[in-house]
């Protein structure tokens, strides 16, 4: 949850004789200034890190553990689709409390019906909760079985054989915004 913002000015209105015989005061909502700067501070400190890294591992290894962090998410990977081989490689995994490697290959199928494909692999895809959610309902126990009860997704590169997006996921049930 972000918290509101706000800017606050005073004054004081004098009488003739310069005693303040009263305040005046007028109140902003800075909350999307707030949150700008801060996405601002963040992209700039992980461009900083960045800048010092020539090995790719290292580049996507920072990156997600960097956006993990910052989303206060439970895990943040990539993960690779070949759909027509129904498989999915997730690599790269960052935990915040590392108790189940999640890198590996799964079916796709396993995961969620044609319908749910079309939603995560067609842009921002986010479920708050696997177990209510129509598309993840029927496949809630193999979430379950990796410790993810909610995840958001955004597919970043396709072609007409593979689909890689990045993920975040929580052990919790979460509402993610952008």
């Amino acid at each position: 949850k972000v918290a509101q913002a706000c800017g606050i000015t005073m004054e004081g209105l004098r009488a003739a004789a310069g005693e303040v015989e009263a305040v005046a005061g007028v109140t902003r909502d800075v909350t999307e200034r707030k949150l700008a700067e801060e996405r601002a501070e963040f992209l700039s400190e992980l461009t900083g890190k960045l800048t010092t890294m020539s090995d790719e591992g290292e580049i996507i290894k920072a990156v997600v553990e960097s956006l993990g962090r910052r989303l206060k998410a439970h895990r943040c990977y990539f993960v690779e689709f070949l759909p027509d081989q129904d498989l999915m490689i997730v690599a790269n995994d960052w935990a915040a409390d590392p108790l189940q490697e999640l890198g590996g290959t799964y079916a796709i199928h396993e995961f969620g019906s044609p319908e749910w494909w079309q939603h995560y692999s067609h842009g921002k895809f986010a479920v708050e909760d696997v177990r209510t959610n129509p598309l993840t309902l029927p496949y809630s126990e193999a979430y379950q079985s990796l410790g993810v009860l909610s995840y958001a997704a955004h597919p970043f590169h396709a072609d007409e054989n593979r689909m890689v997006a990045l993920a975040v996921t929580s052990r919790t049930t979460r509402v993610w915004s952008a």
